[in-house]
């Protein structure tokens, strides 16, 4: 059977109660401990610190209009909830929760006088 880790270890964790942990991992050529260490792991704590900031960025995003960037939501974090938190953080989460960046660079546009084709030739030069 050619199937990716991921997808033997959901196929085992499906079959849990209808056949043995140890026939399923068998016939799968799966280690029972890649099975066991998947579905018993906790998330890391940084994952679980991220997840409330996560949702403060949201109703933050939601509450201004949809107008702000990384630097200013982590200006009200900070004057708002006590959250001490950088930047690059911030962007960072806001790329997990697919927010759109706010860019402070407007775009420069300047409007070129229409060149002009028709050259003068004045020294007379013959370059052939």
């Amino acid at each position: 059977m050619h199937a990716t880790l991921k997808q033997k270890l959901d196929a085992v964790h499906k079959l849990r109660f209808q056949h043995a942990i140890r026939t399923l991992c068998r016939v799968l050529s799966l280690n029972r401990s890649s099975y066991y260490k998947h579905f018993s792991t906790q998330p890391a704590p940084r994952i679980q610190e991220n997840q409330p900031i996560a949702s403060l960025i949201l109703h933050i995003h939601s509450v201004c209009n949809k107008h702000l960037g990384a630097y200013k939501i982590t200006y009200i974090l900070k004057r708002d909830y006590g959250i001490n938190i950088s930047v690059g953080r911030v962007y960072r989460l806001m790329k997990q929760l697919q927010l759109p960046k706010i860019s402070s660079d407007k775009p420069h546009v300047s409007a070129r006088p229409p060149q002009n084709t028709n050259c003068c030739h004045h020294l007379q030069q013959n370059f052939s």
